[in-house]
């Protein structure tokens, strides 16, 4: 291993131990700069130039640089314009591939962002997107930057940074291959939120399920009061789903619902026991059976934490992303923080797995009775009045196995495609990188 290493002075952005951490990639084809294939774009409007009908982007996500817009919000200070075909980077996450090739005709960022115009005719788009999103690359770049809080990856710091580009023919053939592989792959499976739709869909059908939706045309609407759940300016946030062929009972009416605490951080006894305690971030629709952290006896004696049994039902209230409204079982007694609600004590006329799996599927509807401006909460006032269509209880056991049957499946076939993913963006890295 050499212990030297020559940086040529031109190439050096700023003085600091960061910038010889990078590797000098090689390839079997030309190595170009960034420089020469972008170009920043920085048309800035103001917040009072900004129409609603552009779309306001909320976050780029890392794995695939898919873009979240902000619905019907206006930004509070000046934004970026970017265009189709753009080159959007988080200048804070580019390391972490929060970048993108806009797809839509025209969109707005804050400054955070910057909108890249994709300059060389000698580079494919989607060619670009794969090549800076390979793990080769990206680690490159997580050593050359300055480390700290919210460092930005300007352009006088991506410009330095070079990458293989092979003939365009060679690059059609390349995505060729990609796709070919990617695209059998049902993305849905993937998806965060697919097994929730999944379950809807099926409960939809077999328990003839009928929601009421309010028209966007709709200037006036009327709500029954017993749906009501809280009076406030979100009050017309009613779960308003009935049942062709079945009864519904309020949540409270089959079962309790509690919550748990967070004993004191500043006793560090209280985190040395073996009690399994859960956060929100836990909570993702599977059986747990172990905890990051564990609480002591004393812990639960000295807040409002509780110890419930193994088969309670968890959802998370709040959380960052898409954690509120997510659901688990318990596999053992476990503790809780704030922030989630369980369920447990069970009435006979409940099969607590239909009830999990019943939540599952109504994800979505229940996240959309959040309330709050910048991070929207359930409660468990809210939780304990949302309607639960109750079959027989054989039927319920029935679609119980059924839907968890499904679950397992379609968890195989995400690990799968997962593999499949990472080989295919392997073997795109082997044929571009050495």
């Amino acid at each position: 291993m050499s212990k030297l290493s020559f940086v040529n002075f031109r190439s050096v952005e700023k003085w600091h131990i960061d910038q010889y951490l990078r590797e000098n990639l090689k390839s079997k084809y030309p190595m170009v700069s960034l420089s020469k294939i972008l170009m920043p774009v920085r048309k800035r409007i103001s917040s009072s130039e900004y129409s609603i009908e552009i779309p306001l982007v909320d976050k780029i996500r890392f794995s695939d640089g898919q873009i979240f817009f902000k619905n019907g919000k206006f930004p509070k200070n000046d934004v970026f314009i970017a265009y189709r075909g753009f080159l959007l980077v988080s200048n804070i996450n580019f390391e972490k591939g929060a970048f993108c090739i806009v797809e839509q005709e025209e969109i707005a960022c804050s400054t955070d962002y910057q909108p890249y115009q994709i300059v060389s005719n000698d580079i494919l788009p989607e060619y670009l997107n794969l090549c800076l999103r390979s793990e080769t690359f990206l680690n490159n770049v997580a050593r050359a930057k300055p480390k700290g809080m919210k460092v930005r990856a300007k352009w006088e710091f991506i410009k330095t940074f070079s990458i293989p580009i092979p003939s365009l023919e060679e690059q059609k053939q390349i995505l060729k291959a990609y796709s070919s592989i990617i695209n059998d792959i049902d993305s849905r499976e993937l998806s965060e939120t697919g097994l929730n739709s999944m379950v809807d869909e099926y409960l939809t059908e077999k328990l003839g399920l009928i929601r009421k939706r309010k028209s966007t045309t709709e200037m006036f609407s009327v709500t029954a009061f017993s749906d009501i759940f809280t009076w406030g300016v979100d009050f017309t946030k009613v779960a308003n789903v009935k049942s062709k062929n079945y009864p519904s009972k309020k949540l409270y009416q089959l079962c309790s619902v509690g919550s748990g605490g967070t004993p004191s951080r500043t006793n560090p006894e209280f985190y040395k026991g073996n009690i399994p305690w859960i956060k929100t971030g836990e909570v993702v629709n599977e059986i747990i059976y172990d905890t990051e952290e564990k609480i002591s006896n004393k812990a639960i004696d000295c807040s409002s934490a509780k110890i419930y049994p193994a088969g309670s039902i968890i959802m998370a209230m709040y959380g960052q992303g898409l954690t509120r409204g997510r659901t688990a079982k318990l596999g053992i007694p476990s503790s809780t923080n704030q922030a989630c609600a369980v369920m447990h004590n069970f009435s006979k006329e409940i099969y607590p797995d239909y009830l999990w799996i019943y939540l599952m599927g109504e994800y979505h509807h229940i996240r959309d009775l959040a309330s709050g401006n910048n991070q929207p909460n359930l409660s468990a006032e809210k939780i304990k009045n949302y309607p639960v269509i109750i079959p027989p209880y054989d039927e319920q056991v029935k679609l119980a196995k059924e839907i968890l049957q499904m679950k397992e499946e379609l968890k195989c076939r995400k690990i799968e495609a997962t593999k499949i993913i990472e080989n295919a963006k392997k073997n795109f890295e082997h044929t571009i990188f050495e």
